[in-house]
């Protein structure tokens, strides 16, 4: 049996949605509105404020409550977060990948990419056929944050071997 710390971890990335996109969007509509009528303008401008807040609120992400042995994949908005609460039992073994280089995410005004290499952290089931990803990054020392808050809760890290199959 595992003996957890009562701690807790959220990792967050925002939505790639750009916000000078809906900017631009906003004021495209509102100069053709003009053009149509002059009640457009008026109603583009609020509605184009609210977007951007939308869109700057949201956000997913994975949060750990240790204390309780779950997890939860959650999307968030302006209103809450959403996300069922699943049992951490079944995963063992925390694991580092590492990668070379390559696009993690592309928004309206342009790519956000990890250039060199880089690491991904997964949790891991014992034989290691299924991963729960927790994030990607550049920095070690990050990474190595991170790790050591899954050590302290009682998950092995381990190299990464998954079992083959036999045929």
């Amino acid at each position: 049996m595992k003996t957890y710390q009562s701690e807790y971890l959220e990792i967050t990335k925002l939505n790639n949605v750009s916000i000078l996109g809906v900017a631009i969007f906003t004021v495209i509509i509102s100069v053709v509105g003009s053009r149509m009528s002059e009640f457009v303008p008026m109603v583009a401008i609020p509605v184009g404020i609210v977007l951007i807040l939308f869109i700057m609120g949201k956000s997913s992400g994975v949060e750990f409550d240790f204390s309780n042995h779950v997890y939860r994949i959650y999307k968030q908005n302006i209103f809450g977060k959403k996300g069922k609460w699943k049992c951490l039992d079944p995963f063992t073994d925390v694991v580092i990948l590492k990668k070379k280089g390559g696009k993690i995410a592309q928004s309206l005004t342009g790519d956000n990419t990890l250039t060199g290499q880089y690491m991904e952290l997964y949790l891991m089931y014992p034989d290691h056929r299924k991963r729960l990803f927790i994030c990607a990054t550049e920095n070690t020392d990050e990474i190595k944050s991170r790790l050591e808050v899954f050590t302290k809760n009682g998950f092995q890290y381990v190299k990464y071997d998954p079992v083959r199959r036999k045929r």
